[in-house]
């Protein structure tokens, strides 16, 4: 759009699927740009940490009205709407982990009671006792280059020499750039995609070396969310044909009639 050099960019939410470093070098542009043309720019997101950094002003929209607008140092500092300060208060990183974490209602419906959610986090030393799953110098090569007879000269190394553990009760958290190698680990783990070399461990069971065959039976131990819904559901399938179908594959309940009853629950 700045092809046509306009005097007003309107972003519609455009940095929701980037990585951060990208995100930032994309907030960094805008920012050039409009020094350079001194156009206007509405931001629409629903990123607070973007406004934080990008806006000179804030417009808090609910329900299809402006319910607060300021500054954005005064609109952060000292919020005077209710849903403004719910927007603020709600975010996990300002609370403790294991904690009830506050929602909208609890500030537009203050008299409303909400029952603390009960938590009892794993210790660190709990979660140590049992090893769920093990990575041991794990790695992914693509052949980039092959000569004549097939031999690969040159790979892609998306996985290079990895190892982990991740204990039972325990989130491991995997970060970094697009492009780094989460997403290939994350179908190496499950063999969507064959490691080079190294091994998956899983409660003791070597998924590197067994056949793929006879992963059938793991396939409803480890489950994977893909990153794009899109691909993932089957459009030609209704949502209760979507969620019956893991239970037929799997033999889960005896009947269509129990899984029909389960879809529903």
């Amino acid at each position: 759009p700045m092809c046509c050099e306009p005097s007003l960019l309107i972003s519609d939410e455009p940095t929701t699927a980037l990585d951060v470093t990208l995100q930032k070098t994309i907030l960094q542009l805008i920012k050039e740009l409009q020094q350079q043309s001194g156009m206007g720019v509405i931001f629409i997101t629903h990123d607070l940490g973007v406004v934080a950094e990008i806006a000179d002003r804030a417009v808090v929209m609910l329900k299809g009205e402006i319910v607060e607008q300021d500054t954005v140092q005064q609109l952060f500092s000292k919020a005077k709407h209710p849903y403004t300060q719910a927007l603020l208060a709600c975010r996990p990183v300002n609370h403790k982990r294991g904690e009830r974490l506050p929602v909208v209602s609890d500030f537009l419906e203050p008299d409303k009671k909400n029952n603390p959610v009960i938590t009892n986090p794993v210790s660190g030393i709990e979660k140590k006792i049992e090893i769920l799953l093990k990575a041991e110098h794990l790695s992914v090569w693509f052949p980039t280059r092959k000569n004549i007879l097939g031999k690969a000269l040159d790979y892609t190394k998306a996985v290079d020499d990895l190892s982990f553990d991740v204990y039972k009760g325990e989130t491991l958290g995997l970060v970094g750039e697009s492009g780094c190698g989460k997403t290939t680990l994350g179908r190496t783990l499950l063999r969507l995609i064959e490691p080079t070399s190294g091994k998956i461990i899983y409660q003791d069971t070597d998924l590197t070396s067994r056949k793929k065959e006879s992963l059938q039976a793991l396939r409803k131990e480890i489950q994977i969310i893909f990153q794009d819904p899109y691909s993932s559901l089957n459009p030609r399938l209704t949502i209760g044909s979507a969620i019956a179908e893991p239970m037929k594959v799997h033999h889960i309940l005896s009947s269509d009639k129990q899984r029909q009853e389960k879809v529903v629950e």
